[in-house]
């Protein structure tokens, strides 16, 4: 196996890797066409589809990878000698997982992607788009196991297009495991430990800008952020100064009936800190008062003070794995 070299050199001499090839476990003509490996990469067990021929067209794969599915062959990862940079890039826009000329690699689901050049693994794990962040947030909140899909399109008012493309993104994190072929998708979340523990390190901050002000605005339903918003949940003690959060698009109508301070000399007077928040923080509130302890945390992890770390920890932990440590 030539591929095998090239996994070891980026995993590790110790990945193991199995031949399924001479067990027939799918229909005779895929068998032809396909040789079979399994392996473990980051904890996620996966195999390797080793297309031996001629590459088949990519509404065919699409449908052997469909078939061998419900055989059993779950994170398929085909496996090529070479392939034209054409079909490299049709692989990537259809997120079909592939390895090839032993110096390509595309494993969306592990955030992975190794290019030509560079044979050094680059995991794509950033930050959340808006509505992935969303949509981890409230499956977080929710104790969310399987996704109605509906449910969420009635419950945000987006369109199908763009759940579909935050469920995805999800997914590509290995946060969510999609079952189903692509009309008839099913998602379900990995363990909640490891939910929590993977998908916080790709959390954004949702301000995308804050102004002062003398006065409460009027008028715009705002929500609790910030120190003030963590210090009426916790033993932390009150700032002078209120944060509020409001979703960014209300920034012009709260400049207009607001005296805004251009200059704030103190930040322990009492004023209004208005944060404005990249999507409406009053869709995640369970409250209505406060914004949820998970878009809090994001907003606040640049802050360097211990007290409010200890604090996040006991709140967080109340809220993901209840008082008493049960994990839902």
């Amino acid at each position: 196996m030539k591929f095998e070299n090239y996994l070891k050199e980026v995993f590790g001499k110790e990945l193991y890797i199995e031949n399924m090839s001479d067990n027939y476990f799918a229909p005779i003509f895929l068998h032809e066409q396909y040789e079979f490996f399994k392996s473990k990469i980051q904890e996620t067990y996966v195999h390797f589809v080793v297309v031996k021929e001629k590459t088949p067209q990519i509404q065919s794969l699409h449908k052997h990878l469909e078939l061998l599915n419900s055989y059993g062959i779950d994170k398929p990862i085909l496996v090529f000698d070479s392939l034209r940079k054409e079909k490299r890039n049709r692989l990537i826009q259809e997120r079909i997982p592939f390895i090839c000329d032993n110096r390509q690699m595309y494993i969306p689901y592990l955030c992975m992607d190794i290019n030509e050049y560079n044979n050094n693994v680059v995991v794509n794990k950033s930050t959340f788009s808006v509505w992935a962040q969303v949509l981890f947030i409230y499956f977080a909140l929710n104790k969310i196991k399987v996704v109605d899909v509906s449910e969420l399109i009635d419950k945000f008012s987006f369109s199908s297009m763009t759940a579909s493309r935050a469920l995805r993104e999800l997914c590509d994190f290995g946060l969510l495991i999609d079952d189903g072929n692509r009309t008839r998708k099913k998602y379900r979340l990995i363990d909640m430990k490891n939910y929590w523990a993977n998908g916080s390190k790709a959390l954004m901050s949702p301000v995308k800008s804050k102004l002062y002000f003398e006065n409460k605005p009027k008028n715009i339903k705002t929500l609790f952020s910030g120190e003030t918003a963590l210090s009426r949940q916790s033993m932390l003690i009150d700032a002078n100064m209120v944060t509020l959060a409001t979703v960014f698009k209300n920034r012009n109508e709260i400049e207009k009936d607001s005296k805004l301070l251009e200059d704030i000399e103190d930040l322990n007077q009492h004023v209004y800190c208005v944060e404005f928040w990249k999507y409406d923080p009053c869709i995640l509130s369970k409250d209505k008062v406060h914004v949820d302890i998970i878009s809090l945390y994001s907003a606040m992890q640049s802050h360097n003070d211990s007290r409010i770390d200890i604090e996040f920890k006991k709140l967080l932990e109340e809220e993901l794995y209840g008082k008493d440590g049960y994990i839902y």
